[in-house]
């Protein structure tokens, strides 16, 4: 939940005061740190968002309205076991505390994003390694994104033979922390990628003949071009989900892209869902 809370109101004559003067002196007045209370005197974790300068009138019953300004603060709080239709009592306090303790209760450490149930490593090449801290299993090399060829038709995805996949893991990654405190973490990877513009001009011609898709020969151009992708790793307190959120700018024709997930597991068949059956394949390597 996000609130937001006045911190600091200034009444002011329209027809006297300088409205800029009060204005910028908010504006320009350090905003201190806050904790948050619940109804139990209990410490709640939050967030403290940003600031912000605004222009308001309060209206009196009996009187004509008065102008102020106001800095306010935007305050993200985590909350927890809230009952439907139902009200909770928070106290806003400043406080008295340097950074390092602060960064000493944010989720963040060292490159390591975790909470009671999982811990979440960052590699250099974007991908993650995400141990399970109830079974001490640990998931290597985990979103990796694949780009690849498509020459099939509408239903029927078909990658051109001899066709490498590119792969983001095999371009510089560049991780910032977006999120940091007691009861949130987020990540940014970004990856700009070079992958091929379309296939070539040949699939073209095999579309107009009506050549079944599994006898085309089209290769992918040899013109490149960008192909940035954007995610985002956000991990709450008390969670064991992950949240993955993916955005890119696509400018290429005839691809897929897929964000892989290593299973580590070791078998020979597998289940496939559709529409109206789960069909039970081996595991066989494309050619």
């Amino acid at each position: 939940m996000i609130a937001e809370i006045p911190i600091k109101k200034i009444k002011f004559n329209p027809n006297k005061d300088s409205s800029e003067k009060i204005y910028q002196a908010l504006k320009n007045e350090n905003t201190p740190k806050y904790t948050v209370y619940d109804d139990q005197n209990k410490t709640i974790p939050a967030e403290v968002l940003d600031s912000k300068v605004k222009f308001n009138f309060d209206l009196p019953k009996d009187k004509f309205r008065r102008a102020y300004i106001e800095k306010v603060i935007h305050v993200k709080i985590l909350m927890e076991n809230m009952k439907p239709v139902s009200w909770k009592t928070f106290k806003l306090v400043p406080l008295n505390i340097d950074s390092k303790v602060l960064q000493k209760n944010s989720m963040i450490h060292d490159g390591i994003l975790e909470n009671e149930f999982l811990a979440i490593k960052f590699s250099k090449n974007g991908t993650l390694s995400v141990t399970d801290k109830q079974t001490g299993h640990l998931f290597k090399d985990q979103l990796c994104y694949e780009d690849t060829g498509d020459l099939g038709n509408e239903y029927v995805y078909r990658a051109p033979k001899n066709s490498r996949p590119i792969f983001s893991s095999d371009f510089p990654n560049k991780i910032v922390i977006k999120e940091n405190n007691s009861f949130v973490g987020k990540v940014e990877i970004k990856v700009k990628m070079r992958i091929p513009v379309s296939m070539n001009k040949k699939l073209k011609e095999e579309q107009e003949e009506h050549l079944d898709y599994r006898l085309r020969t089209a290769q992918r151009s040899g013109r490149f071009t960008d192909f940035t992708i954007q995610t985002e790793v956000t991990l709450e307190k008390g969670s064991r989900r992950i949240g993955i959120r993916t955005s890119f700018d696509n400018n290429s024709m005839d691809h897929r892209v897929r964000a892989l997930f290593s299973t580590g597991l070791q078998t020979k068949e597998h289940y496939a869902d559709s529409i109206f059956e789960v069909v039970k394949r081996p595991m066989l390597l494309c050619q």
